[in-house]
């Protein structure tokens, strides 16, 4: 590949699913992005999307984060040192705890991975999210680190919320992409 950016995968979830498995990720990239657009049928209905990379469970992940939104007074800070996956990184509309898509909540994410394919280093990522609904907003933004030196090759994203319905969102896309 030329100095650049290109996408590896993408897609669109159909409702019916609560993760996308990422795997076999080609080491030929200096770093690696996913992006999601999402969206909610419920008013005011929030989920959060997590990750796990490589499959690795154990309490090997490190996160520090802030959320601030209209409502939210001071900023709203979250920090783990020994967080075991998945792993949450932000909030957004994404759950479908109805039927249909659209509706009132819409947002985006996105997740990069700096040096992913390195085999000398722990891996650190950043991930920005927000959303809006009905007038009101939110923005997180949180950094961490897997401590693994094993390169990157399979990141598991999924839905959580609190009703149960975990599943993304009829309608909500992604794109796993790569750049040099």
């Amino acid at each position: 590949m030329a100095n650049g950016y290109e996408v590896i995968t993408s897609g669109t979830f159909d409702g019916t699913s609560a993760s996308v498995d990422l795997t076999s990720i080609p080491a030929t990239y200096s770093h690696l992005e996913i992006s999601c657009t999402t969206n909610s049928n419920q008013a005011g209905y929030r989920a959060s999307w997590m990750m796990t990379l490589n499959g690795d469970t154990a309490s090997n992940y490190g996160y520090l984060g802030v959320a601030q939104g209209s409502g939210y007074g001071n900023p709203a800070y979250s920090s783990n040192d020994t967080s075991t996956a998945p792993v949450t990184m932000g909030y957004g509309p994404g759950a479908d705890a109805g039927s249909g898509s659209g509706g009132d909540m819409v947002g985006s994410w996105n997740l990069w991975f700096w040096n992913y394919a390195g085999t000398n280093l722990h891996k650190t990522f950043y991930a920005s999210s927000g959303y809006a609904s009905g007038g009101a907003w939110v923005m997180m933004e949180q950094g961490g680190i897997w401590r693994n030196t094993a390169a990157i090759n399979q990141i598991k994203l999924e839905v959580y919320d609190s009703t149960g319905s975990d599943v993304w969102a009829n309608g909500c896309q992604y794109a796993l992409a790569g750049w040099t």
